[in-house]
């Protein structure tokens, strides 16, 4: 096997300092029949390198979730990786496969600047994340099954952005302060639901697109969601909010620019969108970052499909349409309940 050809990407082990590993172009076999890619994992004291197997995550049509586990770190990428020489050949792996670390393996093949992390940063001063609540369990109450199904309906898969890779999305304590108090800034009550889903995040690029669904309580409740998120204080509330919450320690907000946007998404009840612009900044270097979310209703179900991209610009027109895509869903599956 050749592997002088290919990329060095970033790779952040569970409790230890990131690491540079080389992804040939030319891959071996997989060890098990899934689908993933192989890394070439660079000995930091001159021995023998190892291959590490990276599973990809597998397409789900109707995905439940549990709690997901805390997001990633922002890094950002050393300017000279591009010139990198390629490592010395290896041995063939071994046919063992290994868990991927904290960040996702997906995610980090494909270079990204803590893309994700941003992107569900920003998606989370959206209504539709606005509270912790424990991933629903099954009951014998029709109302609970419903609102399962519905949440359900209402988040993005694999087959509908068939050129992404796709992790489950991350949820943490942080995101919650930082939507409680853009809540409160709202002037929004603390929200209970019926049941949620947080869905993926996928990846491809520099773009990142993610999706979440929620059932309230009550068709009242999420029109006053709407009501907020689409009045005047809406755009304020979330620029203080990312400015008082950076992604993480070391990394500055230098520009922030938030903008509500008018669109239509068929099916829907009630829809508000907003614009994101922002600039990070650490270690001397910058990264641009370009957003839309779009957040339709559907009865009582809240949905966002949020697009993020780094050094360009991100799509209305497709953000909205993957925002149908999700509320037609939610609509069938209310109609057939």
């Amino acid at each position: 096997m050749d592997g002088s050809r290919g990329r060095w990407v970033t790779v952040f082990p569970p409790g230890r300092a990131p690491r540079r590993d080389w992804v040939p172009d030319e891959q071996w076999p997989s060890p098990d029949g899934s689908v993933g890619l192989w890394h070439v994992v660079i000995d930091p004291v001159g021995g023998e390198s190892q291959w590490e197997w990276f599973p990809a995550i597998p397409a789900a049509a109707s995905p439940t979730f549990p709690a997901p586990p805390a997001a990633p770190s922002l890094t950002f990428p050393a300017a000279q990786a591009a010139s990198e020489p390629a490592p010395a050949p290896t041995p063939a792996p071994v046919a063992r496969r290994f868990h991927a670390p904290s960040r996702p393996a997906a995610v980090a093949a494909l270079g990204l600047a803590g893309l994700a992390v941003v992107g569900v940063l920003v998606v989370q001063a959206l209504p539709s994340t606005n509270s912790a609540s424990p991933t629903p369990q099954p009951t014998s109450t029709p109302v609970a099954i419903d609102a399962q199904r519905l949440a359900d309906a209402g988040v993005l898969s694999l087959s509908d952005l068939p050129s992404y890779l796709g992790t489950v999305k991350k949820h943490k304590a942080s995101d919650e302060a930082f939507e409680q108090a853009v809540q409160t800034c709202l002037g929004l009550p603390p929200r209970s639901y019926l049941s949620r889903n947080f869905g993926y995040v996928f990846a491809v690029g520099s773009t990142t697109v993610s999706s979440n669904a929620d059932a309230l309580p009550s068709v009242a409740a999420a029109r006053d969601d709407v009501a907020a998120y689409s009045g005047t204080k809406a755009a304020d509330c979330v620029r203080t909010q990312l400015r008082s919450h950076p992604p993480q320690a070391g990394v500055t907000v230098s520009h922030i620019s938030v903008t509500p946007v008018t669109v239509t998404v068929p099916h829907s009840d009630a829809v508000f969108a907003l614009h994101v612009a922002l600039t990070l900044s650490a270690q001397n270097r910058s990264i641009t970052v370009d957003q839309y979310s779009v957040n339709p209703v559907v009865g009582q179900t809240e949905i966002s499909v949020t697009q993020t991209v780094a050094g360009g610009t991100a799509s209305l027109s497709d953000t909205a349409r993957w925002a149908a895509l999700a509320a037609a869903r939610v609509a069938a599956a209310e109609r057939h309940g």
